[in-house]
């Protein structure tokens, strides 16, 4: 009988994939769901205003990193002193679970099932850093950048392709059968497929288990102690200001294709899966090229002020066209800088303690991509719908500035 080998990498890459997926996937439906009381959509009750919509909106895009914020470091803690394989097929049962649940939700127009299910999404999302720890645990320093690219193309094209099914997945023209419930059916199935590939085709990776204490509200204390850690100190700033700037971008650029270009749910789809296209393309292509030619400091400086002015520029323009090459230019930014910080992180980390360190830093980017959602759906209500893209630009500058300002010799 053969034995089927998969390189650890690539489950990894379907794991991390699929936990962006089911975080996406409501994206280009939201605004039907909740900005739109005409649509047969909504799930808004009869007498809501539209303001009311946009909080909503935004509060059911924070809840998942809310949670993910709670989880992340005690997924990275168990998996130190448990192991990895066991924990991340858990939680891939449970991100199943809660796609099934936000399913039942939208058949019954239920908001608090909805806003149940995107919080055990959230827990279970919390697992990117036991897939971070893989990785740290399987390849040395000098290709970890390298693989750390694979799993961040994962979180690129999750964050893309999500929408783009969901867009497509709902449409009854492309197949008569498609509804609302659709892609959370279908995101339910992966989900389990997953957990039985991690089963069946993960090795456990883990060398030497820690026999550690767990710290159930270690994400608190998590962000004290990154500010105490002086040597990471600026990384996790740049990160988090990075992090936070695109999900100011992400909770409401849906909602500004709907209203300037009249995209509808399909289109909005479309456009993150170019998106994400071209963030696939950066990660496993154009980053061979810039790796090992330019140094890791260089990158992330170009990348995070060519990705703030891509921002800046969706305010200039008035056409498709030039609204798919700013997206291009957007996406191979983002990756670069994505990948790159991500880097940073884990080569200043202790051997030992990568799983620790990226979960604290998991923390800090579920930290930052909790607040600007729910910042973004008051400010939307307060101001106006394209108010927190504004937000999102000025943020990137500050990511920019930040790094621009930090020592040379301790950023290489």
């Amino acid at each position: 009988m053969i034995k089927l080998h998969i390189p650890p990498i690539w489950i990894l890459f379907f794991v991390t994939l699929l936990d962006l997926i089911g975080f996406g996937i409501v994206i280009p439906l939201l605004p039907a769901l909740f900005t739109d009381t005409q649509s047969p959509y909504s799930v808004l009750r009869p007498g809501m205003s539209l303001q009311q919509g946009y909080i909503l909106f935004g509060v059911l895009l924070a809840i998942y990193p809310f949670f993910q914020f709670f989880t992340a470091p005690i997924w990275g803690q168990l998996s130190d002193r448990h192991g990895r394989k066991r924990l991340l097929a858990a939680t891939m049962v449970a991100m199943a679970f809660s796609n099934a649940l936000f399913a039942f939700g939208l058949i019954v127009k239920s908001i608090p099932l909805l806003l149940i299910s995107k919080a055990l999404a959230g827990a279970s999302g919390g697992n990117l850093s036991i897939s971070q720890a893989i990785v740290a645990d399987l390849y040395s320093p000098k290709v970890r950048a390298r693989k750390f690219g694979v799993i961040a193309a994962a979180f690129g094209i999750g964050m893309m392709l999500g929408p783009y099914l969901g867009g497509k997945l709902v449409d009854s023209s492309v197949v008569s059968w498609f509804s609302i419930e659709t892609p959370f059916v279908a995101t339910t199935i992966l989900s389990l497929l997953s957990a039985l590939s991690i089963i069946f085709f993960l090795p456990e990776t883990i060398r030497q288990k820690e026999d550690l204490d767990i710290h159930w509200l270690r994400s608190i204390a998590n962000v004290a102690r990154a500010y105490e850690l002086t040597r990471m100190r600026t990384i996790f700033a740049v990160g988090f200001l990075f992090q936070a700037s695109f999900a100011f971008f992400a909770s409401f650029i849906n909602v500004y294709l709907y209203q300037e270009y009249r995209f509808n749910e399909g289109q909005i789809g479309e456009f993150f899966g170019f998106v994400g296209i071209w963030i696939a393309l950066t990660q496993l292509v154009i980053s061979r090229f810039v790796y090992g030619r330019f140094s890791n400091r260089t990158i992330i400086l170009t990348s995070l002020f060519v990705y703030a002015t891509s921002i800046l520029m969706l305010f200039f323009i008035s056409n498709i066209w030039a609204l798919l090459i700013n997206a291009a230019i957007f996406a191979i930014a983002n990756a670069l800088a994505q990948i790159s910080i991500l880097a940073q992180v884990s080569a200043q980390a202790g051997i030992t303690t990568q799983g620790k360190i990226l979960g604290l830093n998991a923390s800090i980017y579920a930290l930052a991509q909790m607040i600007p959602p729910l910042l973004a759906g008051f400010v939307a209500a307060s101001f106006q719908s394209d108010t927190p893209i504004i937000l999102s630009c000025i943020v990137a500058f500050m990511s920019f500035t930040v790094y621009a300002l930090a020592r040379k010799k301790t950023y290489k």
